[in-house]
């Protein structure tokens, strides 16, 4: 038992020393104003070299013209919409189906569709019918529909910013 002052024990207890010291100063060092500047400042920092990466890449992507991910959430969103209207286009086609299927057999049915609303870009014309009145045969085309010019231009038709 003589061994423990020996060489070992004393490297521990100057490491704990040392640590208790450094602990300290750590402490008094996070304490102080100083060093929340300094964190804020390089959080500062990294935010703004993290942006002018992301800048970076996306102007070199836009350079090679390839679909960004602006142009990718742009289509994700307006593919969101078509499908949102062509979903309730969908439910007013299939009450209508229903109406025709059924007959109108109250004065009550011949009324148009409670609550149904068109989407606002599909106007009807001003010559077409009203929906509860219109008989249309089952191999009718419908009608086109005329280009409306406000496609947004795509990757290769944007100014170079």
């Amino acid at each position: 038992m003589a061994d423990q002052q020996g060489p070992l024990a004393q490297v521990h207890q100057l490491y704990v020393a040392a640590e208790t010291r450094a602990a300290s100063a750590l402490e008094s060092l996070v304490g102080s104003n100083a060093f929340g500047e300094l964190l804020a400042t390089s959080a500062s920092n990294a935010m703004a070299l993290a942006r002018l990466a992301n800048g970076g890449i996306d102007r070199g992507v836009r350079a090679l013209r390839v679909a960004g991910r602006s142009d990718v959430t742009d289509l994700a969103r307006q593919l969101a919409r078509t499908e949102d209207k062509l979903e309730r286009m969908l439910q007013l086609v299939e009450e209508l189906e229903g109406r025709l299927k059924a007959g109108p057999s109250s004065p009550a049915d011949a009324t148009p569709l409670a609550g149904a609303t068109l989407p606002a870009d599909a106007a009807l014309p001003a010559n077409a019918a009203p929906l509860a009145s219109a008989a249309v045969p089952a191999d009718a085309a419908p009608p086109a529909r005329a280009a409306r010019g406000r496609a947004k231009p795509g990757p290769a038709k944007r100014r170079a910013s």
